[in-house]
């Protein structure tokens, strides 16, 4: 549902949005009565933090549509970015609902690959191709199924991960050789960022010395690279120098309206010609966190994003695909970001609540560990 819009000819967003939320809310509120005994206390700094920002939200989303009004998109932005991780925090299973998510990613993204391979050899034409411009020449995009390439790799990055997931439990010929069609079809995508948040999650969702890295560092370390080398760009590379040009503007705009923001804004970017003129007066930011700074002020979102660093540098006994997939797509936040579609903010906010309470797996194994024996 979140990626058959992107297929048909017509746009159906908040009505898909409207109905995926509506089954999502119906399925938390039936499974409450199912939700298991909490074990010892989890992460209730980051659950608190969380929460004081979804009132930050609310409160500026609120006064902004009494001022000026909301639009059924700008509405069904603000649900995704409000309403998704309210449901979700009462939600007992969220892991169950990351690897049916998943699970569906790996069959689109295979689709996609067949497509994109097809239409390297001419046999297949694809919609809505596109081509990239850097320092060494022109680079021909193949976009799969959805004419767009943030969408593709967002879908593609999502199956890596549950792929890497599958093959630390059991390695097989055909997980391996799905990898290799995932990451081939990833570069002929060209979604850069995808490409390289890929090639990190892989190891770390896989190799068992993962544990031992240290993930609030990592997510820091990421954005801060990304961040430098798109302001240290010169004139060659325009793709980054339209970039820093982006986000030295949604700066300006944040600090404009730092206390409520100056509401949500939907933006439909894609069908813009790339050039700053069009992006900037669209109020395209290239950053999420910026956009949603803009959207509903500085100090929620700062809540926001510090209830994302707690949760994520939390002290766990083993690192599991949630906790990786939250710490890159947190780094993202900083030059990307996918909390303004379906699918990405259903995987972020669902990440992020597991990891808030996957506490109790680390208190579980202590009090089994630390059990007292009675002298025979």
């Amino acid at each position: 549902m979140f990626y058959l819009d992107t297929l048909l000819p017509w746009r159906m967003t908040p009505v898909l949005t409207a109905i995926a939320l509506g089954a999502l809310a119906a399925r938390v509120v039936l499974s409450i009565r199912d939700r298991p005994e909490p074990i010892g206390s989890p992460r209730n700094l980051s659950i608190g933090l969380l929460l004081a920002a979804l009132g930050g939200f609310l409160m500026s989303t609120v006064t902004v549509a009494v001022v000026r009004g909301y639009t059924i998109n700008e509405w069904g932005v603000f649900a995704l970015q409000f309403a998704v991780p309210a449901m979700l925090i009462f939600a007992p299973r969220q892991d169950d609902l990351i690897k049916a998510v998943l699970q569906v990613c790996l069959v689109v993204a295979l689709v996609d690959a067949a497509a994109n391979f097809l239409a390297v050899a001419g046999l297949f034409e694809l919609p809505e191709m596109s081509a990239r411009v850097d320092e060494f020449g022109r680079r021909q995009r193949y976009p799969g199924l959805a004419g767009n390439t943030h969408a593709a790799g967002l879908v593609a990055f999502f199956a890596a991960c549950y792929v890497a997931s599958l093959a630390r439990v059991r390695v097989t010929p055909y997980l391996v050789l799905a990898g290799l069609v995932l990451l081939a079809s990833l570069f002929l995508i060209d979604a850069r960022r995808y490409l390289v948040l890929t090639v990190l999650a892989v190891p770390l969702i896989y190799h068992p010395w993962s544990r031992k890295v240290p993930l609030l560092p990592l997510a820091v370390s990421i954005a801060g690279f990304l961040l430098l080398r798109t302001f240290t760009a010169d004139y060659a590379d325009l793709g980054n120098k339209l970039r820093a040009m982006l986000l030295e503007d949604g700066w300006h705009r944040a600090m404009q309206n730092p206390i409520l923001g100056e509401g949500v804004v939907y933006r439909a970017a894609g069908d813009l010609i790339a050039t700053y003129m069009n992006l900037s007066m669209a109020g395209v930011t290239e950053s999420q966190a910026l956009d949603l700074a803009i959207a509903y002020g500085v100090l929620p979102t700062a809540l926001f994003l510090l209830a994302c660093a707690i949760a994520i540098a939390g002290n766990r006994d083993r690192v599991h695909p949630p906790v990786v997939i939250l710490t890159l797509m947190t780094a993202e936040l900083f030059f990307g970001g996918a909390l303004t579609g379906p699918l990405g903010a259903i995987v972020f906010f669902a990440c992020l609540t597991v990891c808030q309470k996957d506490a109790r797996l680390v208190q579980v194994s202590a009090k089994t560990c630390l059990k007292p024996v009675t002298p025979a």
